[in-house]
């Protein structure tokens, strides 16, 4: 047990005890403050430095920039408009400018800006200023021919600044004087930011001259060992020195030394209270963070929970998926749902894609390879194709073969990059389409049929009559006229039938195209040239507009000849029967890398019921025609890698418009 006197003194111990603690830290606490002090000051000031070089730097270059824009133009522009509209962009985006002039070579002020606040210093002489150094300046820009800033001196509009001139030279002579005219203060109003204006005195020297100063002379107080900093400040012309110097609300010098002991003791008692404040706001935040740790424990558990429920209901929808999902990771399979086994039959055998590839179709093995060469080098994230393979437990069954649409994706299964595919039976929608294809070559087939049969049927129908009636004059032992008349009405129908079969064959077998580099003008020009006699004899006007300028394109010339005259035969025999104005006009094209040749018609134009069926062999809507042409042009152009295309024109009539590639016959070679 400590003696009573003991315990009595202890509080007063403790007392001097945290005081002394207080002093020792408020002192380090006042050291440290210099410190940091000391090094804002230096920051700043190599702050102002810097911005005050780049700031006028900047200035310069935009005065240099518009100068050489002035003299560079060719020809040269001088005029106030230009002026105007060069001085109002740097007066709006380089702040800082007081005014900005043009003085011409004799020295006076022919345009200023902006003109509202320097309406005096318009037709002012320049050794009309009250300062010598600017007439000096402007009489030694001329001597040296450079830029030259004149030393600080007194503005028309009160102030400290300074001018800087740059000559326009033209063609070896001086067009004048680009006058920039700058006031410190507006410099500096805009270089020192607020904290700086505030914290510090700032003042700024030039040739041992005081040209700037934020703050009255009398409101400036010094004490000994101040803490001040010097920077010295260059740009084009100039060359400044920079005192900055804190002021009183931010250093006050004599620091803690001026504070009564009662002070110490209250800071010491705030200590306390603020050690015992933190200790219960630690105690608070040990309970809070152990509360939030049992609720994350609880919300993990919780969704935990939630993520096997989700797992099994995810787990069941892909083993009833009725598409078949097979996963392959570092070319094994790691995982395949019961639909994906009855489409490949067991394979829990295979442990490699490889496996699986032995019951794929040999014409699709290689894409297949191609196909998982692209997901897996990353070039695409997701391939769709249809396949053919062999169930595993037919694989001796050709007849079984099966289709499935595969498509493949870039996953990540268990931390890492894997293959999803996801497969479909089409067999049954294969089969369907193969059906479709044979009954739509069937219905192709009678439909060629049908028509050389009719297209034969009334010649040979002639030559059974002329045989008939060959064989009555003969039993009547007429005149041998009227028997050759007849032998030549047999042979032109013999003609006629021999001529449909040729055509016939052209259009199932046509001759392989022989590209060359034309002009696809000149096989035109030669169609409307073979046509024109016969078009004038039926009263038919042609125009040909081709575009002189179209480049050579890869074509067979004779075939292109022979589309052009069957278009302009099929339009001439449109407007057989049509009344009024007859014209056909063909033009030429060219459209990005597609030359275009149309053909239009002034006739009735062609039905829209009928516009799908006109290029089918063997349809057409005249008696005479054998319905081949326009089948055989529409083959020529497609072996052009080109397209035939059928729509109303602007004379009236019907419009065939030929497309062709520049440079697909090239790939046809």
């Amino acid at each position: 047990m400590l003696h009573p006197n003991l315990r009595r003194l202890l509080p007063f111990a403790a007392f001097l005890f945290f005081a002394c603690i207080a002093v020792i830290v408020w002192e380090n606490q006042n050291k440290h403050r210099r410190e940091l002090i000391l090094r804002h000051t230096e920051t700043s000031a190599e702050q102002i430095r810097i911005r005050i070089e780049g700031f006028m730097k900047a200035r310069m270059a935009s005065l240099e920039i518009l100068a050489r824009r002035w003299v560079e133009r060719r020809p040269s522009d001088f005029s106030y408009q230009r002026f105007n509209q060069f001085a109002k962009t740097l007066y709006v985006l380089y702040p800082g400018f007081t005014e900005i002039n043009w003085i011409d070579p004799e020295g006076i002020a022919q345009w200023v800006f902006p003109e509202q606040d320097s309406k005096t210093l318009k037709r002012r002489i320049a050794f009309q200023h009250s300062d010598s150094q600017y007439y000096d300046a402007l009489k030694k820009v001329e001597k040296e021919i450079k830029r030259t800033v004149t030393p600080c001196i007194e503005l028309f509009q009160g102030g400290l600044g300074f001018n800087t001139f740059r000559p326009l030279i033209y063609n070896s002579k001086i067009q004048g004087y680009l006058n920039g005219v700058f006031q410190i203060k507006l410099i500096m109003d805009t270089c020192l930011t607020k904290n700086i204006q505030k914290d510090f005195w700032v003042r700024i020297y030039e040739d041992g001259r005081l040209v700037y100063m934020n703050g009255k002379m009398n409101d400036i107080t010094h004490w000994e060992n101040r803490q001040a900093e010097f920077r010295t400040i260059s740009f084009p012309g100039k060359i400044w020195h920079l005192d900055l110097e804190p002021r009183a609300a931010l250093y006050t010098p004599g620091g803690i030394r001026n504070f009564l002991l009662p002070a110490f003791g209250l800071a010491v008692a705030a200590v306390l209270a603020l050690l015992l404040h933190l200790l219960f706001q630690r105690m608070e935040m040990h309970r809070v963070a152990r509360d939030r740790a049992l609720m994350e424990v609880n919300n993990r558990k919780q969704a935990e929970d939630a993520l096997l429920e989700s797992e099994k209901r995810f787990r069941n929808l892909v083993e009833n998926a009725l598409t078949g999902i097979l996963i392959i990771q570092d070319d094994r399979i790691v995982y395949f749902n019961p639909e994906q086994e009855r489409l490949f039959g067991p394979i829990r055998g295979f442990q490699k894609l490889t496996d699986i590839n032995k019951n794929i179709h040999p014409d699709d093995i290689e894409k297949i390879k191609q196909f998982s060469q692209s997901i897996t080098s990353g070039e695409v994230r997701c391939m769709e194709t249809d396949i053919r393979f062999y169930p595993s437990n037919k694989l001796d069954r050709t007849s079984d073969i099966r289709w499935v649409h595969c498509m493949t994706t870039l996953i990540e299964y268990q931390g890492r990059e894997a293959m999803l595919f996801n497969m479909m039976d089409i067999t049954r929608t294969k089969e369907l389409e193969h059906l479709l294809r044979i009954r739509d070559k069937m219905t192709s087939l009678g439909r060629v049929a049908a028509g050389i049969a009719h297209e034969i049927r009334n010649p040979l129908s002639g030559i059974n009559i002329y045989l008939n009636t060959l064989a009555k004059i003969y039993n009547r032992g007429d005149s041998p006229e009227k028997i050759k008349g007849i032998i030549n009405q047999i042979q032109s129908a013999s003609n006629k039938i021999e001529s449909i079969i040729r055509r016939v064959m052209d259009f199932s077998k046509p001759n392989k195209p022989k590209f060359i580099l034309t002009d696809i003008n000149r096989p035109i020009k030669e169609a409307v040239s073979l046509s024109s006699g016969s078009l004038r004899k039926r009263g038919i006007e042609i125009k040909n507009i081709p575009d002189e300028n179209l480049p050579q394109c890869l074509v067979d010339y004779q075939l292109m000849e022979q589309v052009f005259l069957n278009l302009i035969t099929n339009a001439a025999e449109s407007m057989k029967n049509t009344d009024g104005e007859k014209k056909i006009e063909i033009a030429s094209s060219l459209e990005k890398t597609n030359i275009i040749i149309s053909v239009s018609d002034s006739g009735p134009g062609v039905p829209e019921a009928i516009t799908d069926k006109v290029f089918d062999p063997f349809y057409t809507t005249k008696e005479t025609s054998t319905g081949i042409g326009l089948s055989l042009c529409h083959r020529i152009v497609t072996d052009h890698g080109g397209s035939l295309t059928l729509s109303k024109s602007k004379l009236g009539g019907a419009k065939f418009e030929i497309e062709i590639p520049v440079k697909k016959g090239a790939q046809h070679r």
